[in-house]
């Protein structure tokens, strides 16, 4: 974009813009030419050879900026738009996330409740098993003495050996004084 301009004077001032190989040069040329010369009642040839004609030199500073102004507002008024659905989109892509760590939460709540139930079976069922526990309900372990080793039956033991006894708070060491088998009745 090209300004001609000047602001007012007398026609002996103005007289310049009527020169004719300077308005055959205005005519010719590809850029847009925009004449602003003088005030509101001055004309020169250059008024009408340009693409544009500016009462005054203020005149046309304000058609050139009020597009480009115009042009701001329309892009400002976009970019708050797009600005909005942004902020919505990132809203509601925030609220399903949150759903979703909700869902997620919930599951491994459930997932923690159902291994801490399993856990509290095992332990009961590994607490059953212990020998100790075995024990504590009256039971005793009977060991070949010195050497350890557990008995199983009596054909292990001959009357005089040393026997140790294991109950829940501590150690019985005995001599054997009898074996009866299972099938005769201790009075």
């Amino acid at each position: 974009l090209i300004v001609i301009l000047r602001g007012g004077g007398s026609s002996q001032d103005l007289a310049c813009f009527n020169d004719e190989s300077l308005v055959r040069a205005i005519f010719q040329h590809p850029t847009p030419i925009i004449s602003a010369i003088g005030h509101d009642i001055d004309y020169t040839l250059c008024d009408f050879v340009a693409d544009l004609r500016a009462s005054t030199p203020t005149a046309a500073v304000h058609m050139i900026t009020e597009q480009y102004q115009k042009l701001a507002m329309l892009l400002e008024t976009k970019l708050a738009s797009i600005a909005d659905h942004i902020q919505h989109k990132i809203g509601s892509q925030k609220d399903a996330l949150h759903q979703l760590l909700q869902k997620v939460q919930l599951r491994i709540d459930h997932q923690y409740e159902t291994l801490k139930q399993d856990y509290k079976q095992l332990t009961y069922r590994l607490e059953l098993a212990n020998p100790l526990h075995k024990l504590n309900q009256g039971f005793s372990v009977s060991k070949q003495y010195p050497d350890g080793e557990i008995l199983r039956s009596i054909h292990q033991v001959n009357p005089q050996d040393q026997v140790m006894t294991t109950v829940q708070d501590g150690h019985i060491v005995s001599s054997v004084q009898k074996i009866l088998p299972d099938d005769i009745l201790v009075k």
